[in-house]
């Protein structure tokens, strides 16, 4: 005993740091200052987990290159850790908004002088608007603003270091933002967005950057096509005017037949873009115009992909036999929707039949009155009898035809069947009991004569 208590009051070895944070990054939290400090070892740890520079030393935080790794593997979060000094580097925060457009919700877009004044660029010219100097002494040259194109000496001086520029305002920063990650264009400044250039690269990155651009630039022909070259989605902002351009029209539905949804008055009857739409998808022929479900051509092509697009054809094309066919091969029951005299049409009510036997029961009366017709039913099942006209119901080789597919099919036989001379007498009705293996022997519903 005394053995195992000494045993327990010997101390256990602390595990090492590197284990610990190896099994769970947040306990750099609780390790020593020294490996905080370490570039390496902290570099190492947020190409793992980002959010760990968080608890990196001060001075860390101030090298671009490792917020950055951070940045990558934090879905951008980690750039909030660092000091507000790095938002003026372009290579780290371009690298950031690569990974998220968010991270610049943190940069400022304002600026100041070096005289302390605010300032506002104006097609990349800044100004403070003010009249005087801090010394109270009016300028030389009037007013520093954009109107007379006079700028102040301290405004003049404020582009000598480009990184004083915010980074919403800087032209070429949001450029190379916006080919980066199209949503960037959001933060961009208001000026910016009315700039032609900066939005189709962003349109051309993203076409949803569309709904960040000025409102004169929204109504522009040449920006919603290339955005909707992008993402045909932005179809669905455009204006009215712009929703009836045929070439922009026409980029959205290559994308998505949905566009013909959206489509203007002017062009929703154009026999050219229905045609793209239909060998797109069938389900495109049901919101056509009248006119267009009338178009022979338009509706073979939706019928050939489903069935279901016969029901939306016009009246007439449900007399086209060549349309019927293929409706009906595919789904018999179709038979119900064509015309009253392709209801009559033996090679027809064949094909539906053949695909779904119950079919027969929309075909004419002539139809389920004609033997070729009745004969080939009762061959799939025997039950195809029940749709057959009166007479037929009580003919010698049909009826016989339905009982060896199906011999309960005889209950809705005409009786009296026929005499014994046909074959059906007891003889007859033992082998059918023997083939079902029910006990006991079958009866016809009428009784034979003997």
């Amino acid at each position: 005993m005394d053995g195992l208590a000494k045993y327990d009051e010997e101390e256990v070895p602390p595990e090492p740091w590197e284990f610990r944070i190896d099994r769970d990054w947040s306990a750099v939290e609780f390790a020593p200052e020294e490996m905080r400090r370490d570039r390496e070892f902290m570099m190492n740890l947020v190409k793992k987990n980002g959010y760990a520079l968080e608890f990196a030393d001060d001075d860390l935080k101030e090298d671009w290159e490792l917020v950055l790794e951070a940045t990558k593997h934090s879905h951008g979060n980690a750039l909030k850790w660092a000091p507000s000094e790095l938002h003026r580097n372009r290579d780290l925060m371009l690298g950031a908004v690569k990974v998220s457009a968010e991270v610049l919700k943190l940069v400022t877009n304002k600026a100041r002088n070096d005289e302390e004044a605010k300032v506002k660029s104006v097609k990349g010219v800044f100004y403070c608007y003010r009249r005087g100097g801090k010394d109270g002494v009016p300028f030389p040259k009037g007013a520093c603003n954009p109107t007379n194109g006079a700028q102040c000496e301290s405004c003049a001086r404020f582009l000598e270091d480009p990184e004083n520029c915010p980074l919403p305002q800087d032209r070429e920063f949001i450029t190379k933002a916006v080919q980066r990650n199209w949503l960037a264009l959001k933060y961009a400044d208001k000026e910016l967005k009315g700039e032609k250039d900066i939005v189709m690269a962003a349109v051309k990155s993203g076409g949803l950057a569309y709904q960040y651009a000025s409102e004169e630039l929204q109504g522009d022909r040449e920006v919603a096509l290339a955005a909707t070259k992008q993402n045909w989605m932005v179809f669905r902002t455009l204006s009215r005017k712009l929703r009836g351009d045929r070439q922009i029209a026409e980029a959205a539905l290559r994308q998505d037949w949905h566009a013909l949804k959206l489509f203007a008055k002017e062009i929703k009857n154009n026999h050219d873009l229905a045609t793209i739409a239909v060998r797109q998808s069938w389900q495109s022929f049901q919101f056509l115009p009248k006119e267009l479900r009338a178009k022979r051509d338009l509706a073979l092509e939706a019928v050939r992909q489903d069935w279901k697009a016969f029901e939306h054809m016009a009246k007439d094309l449900k007399a086209d036999k060549e349309i019927a066919m293929l409706a009906v091969q595919q789904n018999g029951q179709v038979l119900a929707q064509v015309s009253e005299a392709l209801k009559g049409d033996q090679e027809v009510v064949l094909a539906a039949l053949r695909q779904d036997w119950t079919s027969l029961k929309h075909a004419s009366e002539k139809m389920r009155g004609d033997e070729a017709v009745l004969s080939e039913a009762v061959q799939i099942n025997g039950f195809a009898l029940r749709h057959a006209v009166e007479d037929l119901k009580s003919h010698e080789e049909i009826v016989l035809s339905a009982m060896q597919q199906q011999w309960p099919a005889v209950d809705v036989a005409v009786h009296p069947l026929f005499p014994d001379a046909d074959g059906l007498d007891r003889d007859f009705w033992l082998s059918l009991s023997e083939q079902s293996g029910i006990k006991g022997k079958l009866r016809p519903s009428v009784a034979i004569g003997t």
